[in-house]
């Protein structure tokens, strides 16, 4: 990610001191989404998806309470500040960092700059500091008692003429996801497709490290260029409540992390990585570091980064627009009483 914090960085100082704005292309920055989600997908191979199968249920179960944790701390934050509800639950969901950013746009209450900048903050504090906790606080724990199971989290870089040419339908997925309204669809459409043939045994290119690179820095020049800037000030008035989020959602993940460890034969070490609201490069990275569970710790990043590209979008779009009209049923009852 340290490419795109770069570039958002880079473009935010430059809008602030300049006063100018630099332009992106739409159709540049979903060819970035689209090489995003190609990247993210060749992650489900059949074995990584075979072991998520064999643990749904515990995965399904961390993956909710996971969830509540957010929402836990996205009351707290909605009700202590300004921030809007919308834009606090999108902020606080434990991954999917442009996802968040894209649906909030899609979501009438939702701020881009606020969800934005909740999420960097969310994934900057992650990566610092359960790194250092776990290397420093909780290393030297034992490897998992379960058996190990050797999830291939990449795929070779061999790929056939017939591979290459299947990518022309991620451009296409993407195009046939806007058209049924899928929220997200240059995110969701080439990822689902590159699921598909993934598990399915095709092998694709795997993007080299220049092309992610740049694939970053696309994302970060398109996500400043979408923020207000008077709104990045109002929102670092109250910055001290995202902090505060942050900090609970760790302290609770943990307590969950400890409960999990017991249940699924677990040391505390390889759950509390596992259940992280981190990147899978940065956890999958401490565990090799510390000796735990690498396999268990990516199979639970997978299937959480999979539920939340896939399944959050819908059921937020769902809830918040029952809640919206809620919202707008009680204000109208309220004026036909007066």
């Amino acid at each position: 990610m340290g490419w795109m914090l770069g570039a958002l960085t880079f473009v935010l100082c430059w809008k602030a001191w300049s006063g100018r704005t630099l332009e992106l292309p739409r159709w540049i920055y979903n060819l970035a989404l689209m090489t995003l989600s190609y990247g993210m997908g060749l992650s489900f191979t059949m074995d990584s998806l075979r072991y998520i199968a064999g643990q749904i249920h515990v995965l399904m179960l961390a993956t909710i309470l996971m969830i509540l944790i957010g929402l836990a701390a996205a009351a707290m934050i909605a009700r202590g500040s300004p921030i809007s509800a919308e834009s606090s639950v999108l902020g606080s969901m434990p991954g999917g960092v442009v996802q968040m950013v894209e649906l909030s746009g899609e979501i009438r209450g939702a701020e881009p700059t606020v969800v934005a900048v909740m999420q960097m903050c969310r994934f900057l504090a992650v990566i610092f500091i359960v790194p250092f906790a776990v290397t420093h606080f909780l290393a030297g724990g034992a490897v998992s008692e379960a058996v190990l199971h050797h999830v291939q989290t990449m795929p070779g870089n061999a790929a056939s003429p017939a591979s290459f040419a299947v990518l022309a339908f991620l451009p296409i997925s993407a195009f046939l996801a806007a058209r049924f309204k899928v929220p997200t669809p240059w995110m969701i459409g080439p990822l689902a497709t590159t699921i598909v043939f993934v598990a399915g045994g095709w092998e694709f290119p795997r993007p080299t490290a220049e092309m992610l690179s740049v694939t970053q820095i696309l994302l970060g020049t398109g996500l400043a260029l979408g923020f207000s800037l008077e709104l990045l000030r109002e929102v670092f008035r109250f910055l001290h409540w995202i902090l505060l989020g942050i900090g609970m959602t760790l302290a609770l993940t943990a307590v969950l992390a400890y409960a999990v460890s017991l249940g699924a034969s677990l040391d505390p070490v390889t759950a509390f990585l596992a259940l992280s609201p981190g990147g899978i490069a940065e956890m999958g990275a401490t565990a090799l570091t510390v000796d735990a569970d690498v396999p268990t710790v990516t199979a639970y990043h997978l299937f959480r980064l999979l539920f939340i590209l896939l399944v959050c979008p819908h059921l937020l779009k769902w809830g918040f627009g029952l809640w919206t009209k809620r919202k707008e049923r009680n204000i109208s009852g309220r004026d036909m009483e007066e």
